[in-house]
């Protein structure tokens, strides 16, 4: 194991474990669920303040993880060019931190990361998977709550 941390309530404990998975555990020490996901060594995990959030850092392409507390992934983050070997929420809730092996901390706005701010900063993947999906008629992907809405400003 290369990372413990409790969850605010003090009931679940999240490992970090070099066999690429984390294991959420019972404080009475019982294996609850495994998370799977990582390529690579799981290097370590931190809770969120208010326990919505567990954060994953590993050596598999220097990806962070965002899990929710009943152990399903909500989303993958790029990390920096190096192994990500610590990961960390600001008290406030409001930061997330990662250190990289080569001694470097970076730095995530959670609000930056809300589902609508990436539809807004990355419209032209958007707007591309939406007209060219060929499981998708062009239709579709103008219709009132798809690319327009989300993509006002492109």
């Amino acid at each position: 194991m290369n990372s413990v941390s409790f969850h605010p309530d003090s009931q679940i404990i999240a490992s970090a474990s070099t066999d690429q998975t984390i294991k959420l555990w019972s404080k009475e020490g019982k294996l609850l669920k495994t998370l799977l996901g990582h390529k690579d060594a799981v290097l370590a995990v931190a809770w969120s303040h208010d326990g919505k959030i567990l954060a994953s850092s590993s050596a598999d392409k220097n990806k962070i993880r965002l899990w929710n507390q009943e152990g399903v992934l909500l989303m993958v983050l790029k990390g920096d060019a190096e192994e990500l070997t610590s990961v960390s929420f600001s008290p406030d809730g409001k930061i997330l931190a990662a250190g990289s092996g080569q001694g470097h901390v970076i730095l995530r706005k959670l609000s930056d990361i809300t589902l609508a701010s990436l539809f807004k900063s990355n419209c032209h993947i958007l707007k591309d998977y939406l007209l060219y999906n060929s499981t998708i008629t062009r239709s579709d992907a103008y219709r009132e709550q798809s690319y327009r809405t989300l993509c006002q400003n492109d």
